[in-house]
């Protein structure tokens, strides 16, 4: 699972070669980083197939996100 793009209004994300568009960011938080894990920004978004995935970053802004399923 790859983020192609995040515009901060939609994700496109490559889902074993199949393009998957998120078009509806359900939550955003500041992760603290608990239990030895790095502090990142995470957001929650809704494919429109229902699918529900999270995606996380460092602080830096520059850094890429990484692409989760979120059970």
């Amino acid at each position: 699972m790859q983020v192609q793009a995040h515009t901060g209004t939609e994700v496109t994300l490559d889902i074993d070669g199949v393009v998957v568009l998120l078009i509806h960011r359900v939550d955003r938080y500041p992760s603290r980083g608990r239990w030895g894990q790095p502090e990142q920004d995470v957001e929650i978004w809704e494919a429109a197939d229902g699918r529900v995935i999270r995606l996380a970053r460092p602080l830096n802004v520059g850094l890429p996100w990484t692409a989760f399923t979120w059970v």
